[in-house]
């Protein structure tokens, strides 16, 4: 397989659905991240970590189906499940979405770069889904610097 290759582009979110999959750990940690953006999400497993109730977000108790898939602009699975993941992303190639698999590059059709945003605007640090740490990193530097010197008490 060639090396994969990452479009960066900002998708209009604006009244979409976003579905995680994956009441556990990194499903919690994804849904921290997006709610930086939106609170446009619903996240499925048949169980939850706790932490999940504190946030505004629409869990649905279940179990995943095709069907799902209609209702959301984006799906993050966050299940570590081999077996899941490969069909969850023939179904997103069946139905037009687009589906990412947490930490497993070659099976997601999009990738979420490392962001910082200074409403109204958003820098994106994007590495392909490769040198991750890496990529917040520079993020964290390019929040650093616009801070301290770009945005000010004279914004």
């Amino acid at each position: 397989m060639s090396k994969r290759t990452f479009l960066p582009i900002s998708i209009d979110i604006t009244d979409k659905r976003i579905l995680v999959i994956g009441g556990n750990a990194d499903g919690l940690k994804k849904t921290e991240i997006l709610l930086r953006t939106t609170q446009n999400i619903d996240v499925l497993d048949t169980e939850f970590l706790d932490a999940f109730a504190s946030l505004p977000v629409n869990c649905i108790y279940g179990e995943y189906n095709m069907g799902m898939l209609q209702d959301y602009i984006l799906v993050y699975s966050c299940m570590a499940n081999p077996t899941f993941d490969r069909q969850l992303v023939a179904d997103g190639e069946h139905t037009g979405t687009l589906i990412n698999i947490h930490d497993v590059p070659e099976l997601c059709r999009f990738v979420s770069p490392a962001i910082y945003r200074h409403d109204p605007f958003t820098v994106a640090v994007g590495s392909n889904a490769e040198k991750v740490s890496q990529a917040i990193a520079l993020r964290n530097f390019i929040e650093q610097v616009a801070e301290r010197n770009f945005f000010g008490k004279n914004e």
